[in-house]
């Protein structure tokens, strides 16, 4: 009954993640893994592109069973889109973004409160640009520029 349930939560994450994707959708698959206590550990989402399996999505647990970590994938298996962190309370973590298996894009880290702990942006997997990091508190903590 429990693996049933966390099939089904899987389906509605990965179906709730993928809503903004415009691929078209010939096969879908979830393949999800437990624990030794019965816990959800990971489920991994395929599709069939250019009449291939590919994984696009990969959605792992925390062992309190609150999603850790949302993955992205382009049809050649590279990390692409955003990439999401959690921390097990489920307040997010981190936001990144990948293009072809690069790091590009903002990047994001939060405290547990919610507020910004640093704030930047990659291109081609280099920092670039003013970084800033935060105080738990909100104030600014120091700035880097990385160009």
């Amino acid at each position: 009954m429990k693996k049933a349930l966390f099939i089904s939560l899987a389906l509605l994450i990965l179906g709730a993640c993928s809503g903004k994707k415009s691929r078209e959708k010939l096969q879908e698959e979830v393949i999800a893994t437990w624990d030794e206590t019965d816990k959800p550990k990971a489920a991994k989402y395929y599709d069939i592109i250019d009449g291939k399996k590919v994984k696009v999505e990969e959605v792992f647990f925390h062992p309190n069973g609150a999603v850790s970590r949302e993955e992205s994938y382009n049809k050649d298996g590279k990390a692409h889109g955003e990439w999401k962190i959690y921390y097990p309370t489920g307040a997010k973590r981190a936001i990144f973004y990948f293009k072809e298996g690069v790091r590009e894009g903002k990047y994001t880290t939060y405290f547990e409160n919610g507020k910004v702990n640093i704030t930047g942006e990659y291109k081609n997997n280099k920092q670039t640009g003013v970084w800033k990091t935060f105080y738990e508190n909100g104030k600014l903590k120091k700035e880097e520029n990385f160009n």
